[in-house]
């Protein structure tokens, strides 16, 4: 019997067991006969390797260690979020490129990491 093809569903150490709106993809996946499983993105232990996809899914901490984040991403080598889409994507400032591209937006205002937040 040949292997079920075995996806990873990336999250985060918040949702280990993925965002409630992602959970569904594991059973509707294992109709198609794949194997899925929640994976947190910044677990040592994961084996990233033993899938044959990794699909960033519910990473909501990225925004905290961007850096991290993009260079996790990149060391992936089976990955359905193409790196150079995850560095672009997660820096927000997209949205700005976009909007000077013609595409509507929503109306921004760009705080940087770096700022003085605190009162």
């Amino acid at each position: 019997m040949p292997r079920r093809p075995a996806v990873a569903l990336v999250t985060c150490r918040d949702l280990p067991h993925l965002d409630p709106d992602d959970a569904p993809l594991v059973a509707a996946l294992a109709r198609l006969g794949v194997e899925a499983k929640a994976v947190v993105w910044d677990d040592s232990s994961a084996d990233w390797s033993a899938f044959d996809l990794s699909v960033v899914r519910s990473t909501w901490d990225f925004s905290r260690r961007r850096g991290r984040f993009v260079q996790w991403a990149e060391s992936v080598s089976r990955i359905e979020n193409p790196a150079a889409a995850i560095r672009w994507n997660t820096d927000k400032h997209y949205l700005a490129a976009l909007g000077g591209a013609g595409v509507p937006v929503i109306p921004t205002d760009w705080l940087e990491p770096s700022a003085n937040l605190s009162s």
